[in-house]
Formats: structure tokens, sequence, C-alpha cells
């Protein structure tokens, strides 16, 4: 190959190709690995193709005899621990299914679909004016309620 006279560069292209090696010490495996890691273009993507997988149901309908127990119930728990005092003596465990609406805003079952959750646990507080209930720690409002029952001492 014929190098041009006036080319800038003339001595640094004719050098010889310098030896890397002791400088630059091989890369062990683990590390050279990370480089080729794969890399998350869209962040967010994979937990939003997963939340369309999520099965929502639409909100049951209560019938007048499940409102009743659920009252019932609510109305013994209350006169069994009207205050946390006699939650701690008393102990009295509680199981509550719950619905919880969808709170994905991309998703097509946006406040009209939801999921039933179930709770149990000790009951601490039946709270009539804020018309919530405590179970553990776990503050469930009276709409939200699908059933609920308890160990009766």
């Amino acid at each position: 190959m014929v190098i041009p006279a006036d080319f800038r560069y003339r001595r640094e292209f004719s050098l010889a190709r310098p030896d890397l090696s002791c400088r630059h010490p091989e890369m062990d495996r683990q590390r050279r690995a990370k480089i080729f890691a794969p890399f998350d273009a869209l962040s967010g993507f994979d937990e939003a193709i997963a939340s369309k997988t999520v099965p929502y149901t639409d909100r049951p309908e209560l019938s007048d005899e499940v409102r009743r127990h659920i009252n019932h119930v609510l109305s013994e728990l209350h006169r069994l621990i009207p205050n946390t005092r006699l939650a701690r003596l008393r102990r009295v465990h509680a199981r509550a299914i719950r619905f919880v609406p969808c709170r994905d805003r991309n998703s097509t079952a946006f406040g009209h679909q939801g999921l039933l959750e179930q709770v149990e646990g000790i009951c601490r507080c039946v709270d009539p004016i804020e018309q919530r209930i405590t179970i553990d720690d776990m503050v469930l409002s009276f709409d939200s309620l699908v059933d609920l029952n308890a160990d009766f001492p």
C-alpha cells in the first residue's frame, strides 16, 4: 500500500501495532458476562404485560341474607370488643373476604372490576362511626366486605 507523502499521520501509520496484553489483562468470565447482560430498554413493559393476565371479576351483588349475616357478625364483634384493650384480652379470630377494585389505569377492568381478597386474623376494632373493621393491622371498610365470619367465644 502506497502512503502519500503529505499524509498527516504517516509516522503513526508506519509504526507496528501496539501490544496491549501487558497493560490490559484478560477479563474474567463473570465481569465479561455483565457487559453482555440483557438490557431492559422498555422499563415497566414486563409488569404491564403481566398485569393484563390478572383475572379481575365483577363486584358481587350481596343478597339480603348475606347483608344481614355481615351486619350480625359486625354487631356481635362490636359488642365483644368495644375497645382495643378488650380485643387483646378476648382475641376473637375473624375471616373476611373483601372486594378490592382494580387500580391499574391501563387495564380494561379499571373502575368496575376488581379482586376478592381474603383477610384473616385477630379482630382489633370495629368502628361503626367510621364504618370500618380492623383485622390484625388491615383496616377494611364495611362497603368492601363480601363475607365475614368470626369465632365467637
